[in-house]
């Protein structure tokens, strides 16, 4: 029994991870933004499941910016303004690519998030207003808002955020609920995980 108990204590915490961070080319611009936290010193503790909603909807890579616009309570995903792509309504394309996909995400105990985007990031996003200005008021991504309306207990952080020593220590502290269950918890007062 002694054993199986200390198999459960080492099963790595099962966390999403936006699938540009682990190294997969799903940025407009056919790049990734790899993350060496989430795979050197966050990896012995997780274990990934990464997911790419743009690359998911058959957005493509590379393919034109894109960014919110309209209002910052329920924002339209659209090109980047140009001559080509002009305020095209992109949201439902989005939507479809990762509604089906939202019930495999029950098994988490937490989601790090590629900051600044559209579609995943998880705060401080700019939606541009009519006049091509931002609004003051900041929204979120589009599939970050889906999956927190989903699971609203759900841990989220985007990885931008790890970096910064002090939310790193307030955002990353794992706990052990039992020998069976872990959860991702916030932790204001220590940067040791264990």
């Amino acid at each position: 029994m002694k054993s199986s108990l200390t198999e459960k204590e080492n099963e790595k915490i099962k966390v999403g991870l936006s699938a540009c961070l682990e190294g997969f080319e799903a940025g407009y611009n056919g790049d990734h933004c790899q993350s060496r936290l989430c795979l050197d010193e966050l990896s012995h503790h997780f274990e990934y499941v990464t997911f790419c909603p743009v690359v998911d909807a058959d957005f493509g890579t590379p393919r034109p910016t894109m960014r919110l616009i309209g209002d910052p309570a329920k924002p339209t995903l659209t090109y980047t303004a140009d001559a080509k792509h002009e305020q095209l309504d992109l949201t439902e394309q989005l939507i479809d690519g990762f509604k089906d996909k939202l019930a495999n995400f029950a098994e988490l105990d937490g989601y790090i998030l590629m900051k600044n985007l559209p579609s995943c990031g998880l705060q401080r996003i700019k939606v541009y207003q009519e006049s091509g200005h931002p609004h003051e008021q900041r929204g979120q991504g589009i599939f970050t808002a889906a999956l927190q309306k989903l699971y609203p207990n759900l841990p989220v952080e985007e990885e931008g955020r790890l970096n910064d020593d002090k939310l790193y220590t307030q955002s990353v502290c794992l706990s052990s609920l039992s020998t069976r269950s872990f959860r991702w918890t916030f932790c204001p007062q220590t940067h040791t995980i264990s």
